[in-house]
């Protein structure tokens, strides 16, 4: 999954379970934080654009 995409957060979440069982924790332990961060990124950026989209809606609505 992650040759394809590397921000595939099931691969990366699995990733980290893989490590968990395997007893390497230090491993686990980042990509689990790794899997957040993209999580996160990707929550921003699309409120970003939701954001962004409205701003130019608002915008188009007051030169009217």
């Amino acid at each position: 999954g992650l040759k394809v995409n590397d921000v595939h957060i099931p691969s990366i979440l699995e990733l980290s379970r893989v490590f968990d069982r395997l007893g390497n924790k230090e491993q686990s332990n980042y990509y689990k934080k790794m899997a957040e961060s993209i999580r996160n990124r990707m929550v921003n950026q699309k409120i970003e654009m939701e954001i962004r989209r409205n701003l130019r809606t608002s915008m188009a609505h007051r030169a009217i």
